[in-house]
């Protein structure tokens, strides 16, 4: 009977051990499956930043060639005003040029009062 007993025992041990195995297996595959959602929104956010690089990127391209036909563009609307330039306009865009130096340096400077009569101002005065 000590052998029954100690057999049933054993048993009973092995039982809680297969449950304890069976709620550790429960919580690995909990935390699995909240990994496997953890990965998926990881992926989706990943996948969306792809699509914004690839927009950006075809942005930019577009910028790029809108800025090389508007260089191309200005180049030639300058060869084309540059057909309508008369005798003088060098002369007149070298006034230009003085002029806005001149308002770099500042004002010029104020002249000095000249004394009215010419007189050295130790005359007398005369009273009306």
């Amino acid at each position: 009977t000590q052998l029954v007993d100690r057999s049933g025992e054993t048993l009973q041990k092995i039982v809680e051990s297969v449950k304890t195995v069976n709620d550790i297996i429960a919580d690995i595959a909990a935390a699995s499956e909240e990994q496997a959602t953890g990965i998926e929104m990881v992926n989706k956010a990943v996948t969306e930043m792809d699509g914004t690089v690839q927009k950006n990127a075809t942005v930019v391209q577009e910028a790029a060639e809108a800025s090389s036909a508007m260089e191309a563009e200005a180049h030639s609307l300058v060869q084309l005003v540059g057909f309508f330039k008369v005798d003088g306009a060098a002369d007149e865009e070298e006034t230009a040029a003085r002029s806005a130096k001149k308002r770099r340096r500042g004002p010029a400077p104020k002249p000095e009062p000249v004394p009215v009569g010419g007189g050295s101002g130790d005359e007398e005065w005369e009273d009306f």
